[in-house]
């Protein structure tokens, strides 16, 4: 579904009410597949949802490494801080 999204030029970076991206819920649900294709055709690995918290706080909390590695390679800045 990603695939197909991202073929027709869809925005990656939009946010639900909680200001999370598709990225931060690929993460988030540990779909690293989904989050490298977003990430691979231009999705924000920096941007806040509603808690200040990026991509990687929640690649960080799931203790995911392999994702945490991919999100600094495509530009995740590693001295962002959560606002709560």
């Amino acid at each position: 579904m990603v695939s197909l999204l991202v073929s027709r030029s869809c925005e990656l970076n939009l946010c639900d009410r909680e200001f999370r991206t598709p990225l931060i819920k690929a993460v988030q649900l540990r779909q690293e597949t989904c989050a490298t294709i977003l990430l691979k055709n231009g999705a924000n690995p920096n941007i806040t949802d509603l808690y200040g918290r990026t991509a990687v706080h929640y690649a960080v909390y799931n203790e995911d490494t392999s994702m945490i590695e991919k999100l600094l390679f495509f530009g995740a800045d590693i001295e962002e801080c959560s606002k709560v």
